[in-house]
């Protein structure tokens, strides 16, 4: 989160200015708010003004957030709120909230639920009748897109590119078939290895890198796959990454892939699931796929009976 160096707000007076009517009191419900993903100035006055004034911030990291609440001068209490302590902290979320309180869901960086906790806390909320109110501001995805120079009209995001080899080859058939831009995040360690493995497969595609966003070292590379790894300035990399990788310039799909995208989707969810799931990432009608999926569930069944 800390980025090109600025100075912390001293006091809380300019955003008064700016919105007269600020107030201390909050409806309740959960506040699901976006922060800066690197430079602390990119965040919305809405935002500062949620937590300014919720009963309470859920946060990943408390020492990270504690730096952004001390640049505007917020005090408010924390509570890490992450994966490993879910199970125990969700249910006291809960209750503060069936309490009538109000909560702001904040992540390290961005905007909450993208490849960050907070799915479960989201769901439990909306099934209870719980007010779940979206603050919006920075993402690093919708960034990352917006300066890429790849086609932004469809895209997927598939959040950290897989490691193990079988998770590899089911994103390559997907790739296959998916016509629009694929985003991935990916650690500087893994990013050479994973553009070599792309570069395998799709040497001509077009492929954006965008390194510490907002941040004092960003910058952006764009090349085809099979140019990009010769640039001197990626050898050795160096902090956080968004990678997004262009269509196919040829937009013919193989029969076959979509066949074989089908028979994964059905193995992990119900035909309807599939074929609508099938559609969306290849652009086939509903009714081609809803035949071939009933014959194709048929199938998995036998065999499972049989095993």
């Amino acid at each position: 989160m800390l980025s090109r160096k600025s100075p912390a707000i001293k006091n809380y007076n300019f955003y008064k200015n700016i919105n007269p009517n600020v107030t201390s009191k909050l409806e309740a419900g959960l506040y699901v708010t976006s922060t800066p993903i690197g430079n602390l100035k990119d965040f919305t006055i809405r935002g500062i003004e949620i937590l300014h004034h919720v009963d309470i911030i859920a946060c990943e990291d408390t020492r990270r957030s504690r730096k952004l609440l001390n640049f505007y001068n917020i005090k408010n209490n924390l509570i890490s709120y992450h994966d490993h302590n879910e199970e125990k902290v969700l249910p006291k979320l809960l209750s503060i909230l069936l309490d009538g309180k109000s909560i702001a869901l904040i992540s390290d960086s961005g905007t909450p639920l993208i490849n960050d906790p907070g799915f479960k806390l989201v769901s439990k909320c909306i099934k209870k009748g719980i007010s779940v109110i979206p603050i919006p501001g920075a993402c690093s995805i919708v960034t990352a897109l917006s300066v890429s120079g790849v086609p932004t009209n469809k895209f997927v995001f598939l959040g950290f590119f897989p490691t193990k080899l079988n998770e590899k080859k089911k994103l390559i058939s997907l790739i296959n078939i998916f016509k629009g831009s694929i985003v991935f995040f990916e650690t500087p360690k893994r990013l050479i290895k994973t553009l070599d493995y792309l570069r395998n497969y799709f040497p001509e595609r077009n492929v954006s890198i965008c390194k510490e966003l907002t941040k004092l070292h960003e910058k952006i590379y764009f090349d085809k796959i099979s140019n990009i790894l010769s640039n001197p300035e990626l050898k050795n990399p160096k902090g956080e990454y968004v990678l997004i990788l262009g269509p196919q310039l040829n937009d013919n799909t193989d029969i076959q892939d979509i066949d074989t995208l089908l028979f994964e989707a059905l193995n992990l969810m119900k035909v309807s699931e599939a074929v609508n799931q099938v559609s969306a990432l290849t652009g086939t009608k509903k009714k081609e796929l809803y035949n071939k999926a009933l014959n194709l569930k048929k199938i998995i069944q036998h065999k499972k009976s049989l095993s």
